[in-house]
Order: structure tokens, then C-alpha cells, then sequence
């Protein structure tokens, strides 16, 4: 954010002309999609085995029971109540919200300018912009612990307009991406057929007279969330606020299929507010049931506060027909001074990826960071 009126007139307008901020991809309606939060899958079982003098333990048989295991030692035979998993991984979701261990993702392996650092749902593909103009590259790593290699520009379509905030499907079937249009920027689409990516069009029901940018897709695509500047009016920054709205569709749609028609989000104590908060950077789960934005709500801005003032705030819904609940701060991604807006987060809930932003630079050789953030079960 700006750190006066007139460094920039505006904090919405210091915000976006920020490189890390490049116009992207940005409603619930009557038949919303039920998702489920990812958990790990259990089975119980009763397993008996004997020991003999020597304390040599022989398996002789399992069954899977309700919930019951039952061993036999030196003849005896012990019941117990209890649960094993089925190797699949525990997720993070019941964790402390705002416990997180922070690192810089390297920024020289993955190009000119990155920004846009969205993973995969399950953590080991990270996609993202770099160059100039900005076009859509690719990542990869071996396991989630260890770093992103060097990525690779895709796909090869002509950059004229250049690109903005892209997801990716996890089949790598469809691409939804901001690019620059007449009124400004619109959310797109590229469909991925006999490893081609055709040339992004138009997804009609999300784009207005106005520009959207800044999409977020959830796992199976069937809901998408973006902005668009239709809030009410900042006496600060001079300008409308951008809210955030939501579509649909199946989520066994034919890639490139369009969405319904989006409805704005209400976020309780934020949207409701008499004041008009600034909303940016909305990063949907994979399940749709958390989301992470940028905000520098509840500060009435000023001169004076206004620097370092957006934080990465949480909500979550128990279904995506839910109304949202009341935000949180995660404290830990803040950085004195510097503006902080979410990417994305897996799956499972343990990795994140994030951004600090220096606006105005004053200086600042490295005024856009890419950060991940990671917390273990």
C-alpha cells in the first residue's frame, strides 16, 4: 500500500500497478456443489497373535471389525478399542491457524519477475508467472520437502496482452488466467487438448464492462472465486472497493466450460461495515472451505497507517452453501512494512504459498518476494 496520497492517490491503485500484483484469473448460487475438507481415511481391524515362551509374536489372523482389536499374549487375549490408518497422509487442517514456519521461495530458478506462485493440491507443482510480458511457467519437485526446480515456460501461445494470476487444473486440462482486454482485464480460459493449450477466450458470465482479475479455482473447478471494483467508495484511496464474487459449475464440466452467474461474497464484519475495507487476493482451498485474501481491515486508512497495512486474513465455511465465518489474521506471514496478499494453500493444509510486496519500493532491490509457508500434522 501507498504510503501517502500522493506516493500513488490510491492504495487500490499502488496495489495493482505493483509487478506482483499483474491483473489476473480472478457467488453461491441456489444449487451450491458439496465439498468435503480432505481427512485421512481410517479402517479399524482385529488383528490376533500369539507369543510364544521365547517372545517370538505370530500374526494367525485379522478381520476388520467396528472398532475393536483384539491381541493374545501367553494365551490371554486383550481387547482394545481403537482406529489404524491406511497409510494415506494426515492432513493440517485442525492445526493452529497462525503457526507456520516461513522460508523465501528462490527466485532464481524460476525466472525473470515470478510472481503468482500457485501449488498444486498436492504441493508438488508450482505454477506461476514470470518474464515480461508476463507468461505462464511450471515448477516441479520430487517430494514437498524438498525446493521447486527450474521452472519452465507453458504453454506456447502468442503473449500478446501478456498474461495474468493463472490455476490450473489438476489433470492439466484447463488453465483460468487473467489477460488484458478492452475494459481493462478479463478472466479467461485455455483448454489443454493432445498436450496443446489453446488460445485463452473469453468466460463470458464472469467479465462485465469492468475489469476481474484474480481468480482461485477450488480442486475439481467446479467453483471459482474472483474481484471485480463494484464496492462501495473509499474515502481514503478515492476510488470503489473491489469485492469478491463466486460461480459454479459441475465438476465433471467439460474443461472450458463457463461458470453461472457469479454473486457477490459477504464476509460478516468486513463487507457489512459501514466502512469500505479493501479486499484483495482470494485463494480458495483446494475443497473450497477455507479462504485466505488480503485486507487491512478493520483500520479506518490514513496517511499514517496506511504502509504494510494489508494482512493475509482467513474464513471458513462448513459447506460451499455456508455463509463465511468472521476472519482471522495470520499474524505470522506479516512483515513490518510490507504488504501481504495469499497465493494458495494444498490440500492437506501444510504448505501455503504467500507474497510480501514493498509499495513504494524506496529503494528496495528486492520490493516483491515470493514466501511458502509450511507446518507439519
Amino acid at each position: 500500500m501507498c504510503s501517502s496520497a500522493a506516493a500513488a492517490a490510491a492504495l487500490a491503485a499502488c496495489v495493482l500497478d505493483n509487478p506482483a500484483f499483474d491483473e489476473s484469473t480472478i457467488g453461491a448460487t441456489s444449487s451450491p456443489t458439496s465439498l468435503t475438507s480432505p481427512t485421512a481415511t481410517t479402517v479399524t481391524t482385529a488383528t490376533t497373535a500369539t507369543t510364544d515362551p521365547s517372545g517370538a509374536t505370530t500374526t494367525v489372523g485379522s478381520s476388520t471389525t467396528a472398532g475393536e482389536s483384539a491381541t493374545s499374549t501367553g494365551g490371554e487375549t486383550t481387547t482394545t478399542t481403537g482406529t489404524t490408518t491406511t497409510g494415506e497422509p494426515a492432513d493440517c487442517w485442525g492445526l493452529d491457524p497462525d503457526v507456520w514456519e516461513i522460508e523465501p521461495i528462490d527466485d532464481a530458478s524460476l525466472g525473470l519477475n515470478p510472481r503468482s506462485t500457485r501449488l498444486s493440491g498436492d504441493g508438488l507443482r508450482l505454477y506461476y508467472l514470470a518474464e515480461s510480458p508476463a507468461r505462464p511457467y511450471r515448477s516441479e519437485r520430487a517430494s514437498v520437502d524438498d525446493p521447486f526446480l527450474v521452472g519452465a515456460m507453458f504453454p506456447l501461445w502468442d503473449a500478446a496482452g501478456g498474461a495474468g494470476e493463472l490455476t490450473v487444473l489438476a489433470d492439466e486440462t484447463e488453465m483460468i488466467l487473467t489477460r488484458d482486454d478492452a475494459n481493462g482485464t478479463a478472466i479467461q480460459v485455455s483448454v489443454k487438448e493432445a498436450n496443446t493449450w489453446s488460445t485463452p477466450t473469453i468466460l463470458a458470465n464472469l467479465n462485465t464492462q469492468k475489469s476481474e482479475r484474480w481468480s482461485t479455482l477450488t480442486g475439481d473447478g467446479s467453483r471459482v472465486m474472483f474481484t471485480r471494483q463494484i464496492g462501495d467508495f473509499n474515502p481514503y484511496l478515492g476510488t470503489e472497493m473491489l469485492r469478491f464474487l463466486e460461480a459454479e459449475r459441475m465438476a465433471d464440466a467439460t474443461p472450458g466450460t463457463d461458470f453461472s452467474a457469479p454473486v457477490v461474497v459477504d464476509l460478516p464484519g468486513i463487507t457489512d461495515d459501514d466502512y469500505a475495507h479493501p479486499l484483495f487476493c482470494p485463494s480458495l482451498s483446494p475443497d473450497g472451505l477455507t479462504l485466505h485474501f488480503g485486507s487491512s481491515y478493520p483500520l479506518i486508512l490514513t496517511a499514517e497507517n496506511a504502509t504494510g497495512s494489508l494482512q493475509i486474513h482467513r474464513v471458513t465455511r462448513e459447506t460451499t452453501g455456508s455463509p463465511w465465518s468472521e476472519s482471522t489474521v495470520i499474524t505470522s506471514f506479516k512483515k513490518e512494512g510490507w504488504e501481504s496478499c495469499p497465493w494458495s494453500i494444498s490440500a492437506d493444509g501444510c504448505q501455503m504459498t504467500f507474497q510480501h510486496s514493498k509499495n513504494p519500493p524506496m529503494g528496495e532491490p528486492d520490493p516483491v518476494r515470493m514466501m511458502l509457508a509450511r507446518r507439519s500434522p
